[in-house]
């Protein structure tokens, strides 16, 4: 009886050629498993993330933060002040401007003339007694600099009744009360009060 050969190494033969004829002929780099050894271990080193890396990817992190958040309060702070300083220039263009207009003003060229708008700056006499209206004696509001400089010339005369608005009776108390305050030596009797000037000066106001 013939011996019996088994069917799949002839099967397989065919490809085991096919496949030492294909490898010389094939451009794709043969893949090589990196077999981790010592000497690799060594050369990644430097590759491997340090223990500490996370950290002070924390510490940065929490640092620009700190960082933003200063930035953002300095912001603040500059468009507060930039306010600060169009609201003062405002302000001191609005003291510049003697008359007060209202909604439903009309006005021409004419009233812009210096010569016009100085007419506003005029102040005109009180009609009503201011301290009858706050229920104030003037006898004792000695101390008051800034009422009291209201009441006087620069030159420390005391000013007339048609100036001051004042019944006869509080005129006679205003000025005893102004007399004393310039006999104790608490307010100057030629000038304003030092404080007085030193405003209207920062104010741009004229004496």
């Amino acid at each position: 009886m013939p011996p019996r050969l088994s069917f799949l190494p002839a099967v397989t033969a065919p490809s085991a050629f096919l496949r030492r004829l294909a490898r010389p002929l094939s451009t794709t780099p043969a893949l090589s498993q990196s077999k981790p050894n010592s000497a690799s271990d060594i050369l990644t080193l430097d590759e491997r993330p340090a223990p500490g890396n996370n950290a002070e990817r924390v510490q940065n992190l929490v640092r620009g933060g700190k960082f933003a958040q200063s930035e953002a309060q300095l912001a603040r702070k500059r468009f507060e002040l930039q306010q600060l300083r169009e609201r003062k220039t405002s302000d001191d263009y609005m003291k510049q401007m003697p008359r007060k207009w209202k909604t439903g003003d009309v006005y021409a060229p004419y009233d812009m003339n210096p010569h016009q708008l100085a007419r506003w700056k005029k102040k005109t006499a009180p009609k009503r007694d201011v301290t009858d209206l706050l229920s104030l004696n003037p006898l004792d509001m000695y101390k008051n600099f800034s009422m009291i400089s209201e009441y006087m010339t620069s030159f420390g005369q005391i000013k007339n009744s048609r100036d001051t608005g004042l019944r006869p009776r509080n005129q006679r108390r205003m000025a005893k009360a102004i007399r004393r305050v310039i006999g104790m030596g608490i307010h100057p009797s030629v000038h304003f009060h030092p404080e007085i000037i030193m405003k209207r000066l920062q104010g741009g106001r004229k004496l």
